[in-house]
């Protein structure tokens, strides 16, 4: 009989565990997905700026 609930417990520990580690590696991948968001819009925002001193940038090299 202790055998028998030694296996369930364990085998329940180890499912608890295993989601457990489900849990955090999707944690860890939505905060990594977020912060790569981030730094793509910062990246479109510094094109888009680039785009905006282009003209600028062409008549001073020009004079």
């Amino acid at each position: 009989m202790k055998t028998i609930k030694y296996k369930i417990s364990k085998k329940l520990s180890d499912t608890i565990f295993g989601v457990t580690l489900l849990i955090v590696a999707a944690i860890i991948v939505q905060h990594i997905e977020i912060k790569q968001s981030k730094e793509m819009q910062d990246i479109l925002y510094r094109l888009d700026t680039l785009e905006k001193t282009k003209p600028t940038l062409k008549r001073m090299c020009n004079e």
